[in-house]
């Protein structure tokens, strides 16, 4: 089935080196594959960054404000 899209990418790579479509093909196979941990967490490492994740956001800083409030103090 070619779509629009396909026309294009094809229009694109059609004079592409080989270690660009391979680079391309890298790409492409890191977005359809399924999302994979690289590490495991203990039940109370999950339960600490859930409580973490949901929490209240009002108990955060922003970072910029967080930032602009320490170079000013500092002077920096």
């Amino acid at each position: 089935m070619d779509t629009p899209t396909d026309a294009l990418i094809t229009e694109k790579l059609k004079n592409a080196p080989q270690d660009i479509l391979d680079r391309v093909v890298g790409y492409v196979d890191a977005l359809i594959e399924p999302a994979k941990k690289p590490f495991v967490l203990t039940s109370e490492q999950q339960n600490i960054l859930d409580s973490q994740v949901y929490g209240n956001k009002s108990n955060y800083i922003d970072a910029d404000a967080l930032f602009d409030d320490l170079k000013s103090k500092h002077a920096l």
